[in-house]
This record gives C-alpha cells, structure tokens and sequence, in this order.
C-alpha cells in the first residue's frame, strides 16, 4: 500500500530485467519484498534476444512473481512476442501492459514499435485488460510525456476507461491488489 509522506502518496517500484527465458529476475526476493510493484523487461545487454516462444515464455514465468503488475516497452522488435498469449497470461496473473511514449517517440531506438502497441491494444480491448501509459522519459526533459502514446489512444479508439493511470485511485487499487 502507498506510503504517507507530508500528504502525498509515495508507490514504490522498480524496473525489473528478465535474465532468462525461465522469467528470473534480477533483483532478489527479500528486496521485492519491500517494494509495491515491479515492471519486468527485457534488454539485450541483460538477456540476448530469443524466438517468439521464449520471450513469451519469459514474460509469462516472470509475471508469476508477486510484485510483478506491469509489463514494460513489451514493444522492442528485437524481442517477439505471442502477443495474445502474453495477453492472456497477465490478465490471469493480474499484470498489464505500459504503453511507452518513449517506444512511439520519431528517434525511439526500439524499431518500429507502432504495429506491436497496436498488437497490445487490441488485445488489452479484446480481453478487457487494462494499461498504463509511461513516458519512460530517463530524465527531467520528458517526465509525464505521453504525446506519441496519446496519438496511439486516439489512432485506435482505444477507451479511456482501459487506461489505468488516467485515475490515480484506480492505479493505486490496481497496484494494492
């Protein structure tokens, strides 16, 4: 549950790596422990890149975690998913997409990411899962930065009440659970 400090609510998280396709994560569980949420991801320069069958079986088994609710920039071309059964294992584990700003940005370094996030979203619409925006910023210049995700939202007439960060008592209960 949030923290209380001088009136403002404090969630603590954290940004996971996936170190393997058996979804192992690296930070250790006693440090989890202290933390409300985790986002898993992968990145080369912590796990080379595999088919379509072991990044989806890494993201589904690093999912499994407990702390674990939000699947970051799941969009990098250099990491291919099923993205329907990813989709389906985190509404059975109470996970969701991030739909990162940075990923849509003209100098994002992932590739084209645009046919993926469209992959997310339809399916986030077709199994009623939620998502959550995320500027990715890596700096002061783009905090809280949603342009290119927003056109993305308006491009697929994607519903607002599938955006779990445009309330932050929804996003607080979803983090609770």
């Amino acid at each position: 549950a949030p923290k209380k400090r001088c009136g403002i609510d404090i969630l603590y998280g954290v940004e996971l790596n996936i170190k393997d396709f058996k979804g192992t994560v690296d930070l250790p569980d006693d440090i989890l422990a202290t933390l409300d949420y985790a986002i898993i991801s992968m990145h080369t320069k912590n796990i080379k890149p595999g088919d379509i069958e072991q990044n989806t079986f890494a993201y589904v088994y690093a999912m499994m975690h407990p702390k674990v609710k939000i699947i970051g920039h799941a969009d990098d071309n250099k990491f291919p998913i099923d993205y329907e059964a990813v989709m389906v294992a985190a509404k059975h584990f109470g996970v969701i997409f991030e739909i990162n700003n940075c990923s849509l940005a003209p100098d994002g370094y992932r590739g084209n990411t645009r046919d993926n996030i469209r992959k997310i979203l339809e399916m986030s619409k077709k199994y009623d899962n939620p998502i959550v925006l995320s500027s990715d910023s890596h700096g002061k210049k783009n905090v809280g930065n949603f342009e290119y995700a927003l056109e993305m939202i308006k491009e697929t007439n994607f519903p607002d009440y599938l955006i779990l960060n445009y309330s932050t008592e929804d996003f607080k209960h979803f983090i609770s659970k």
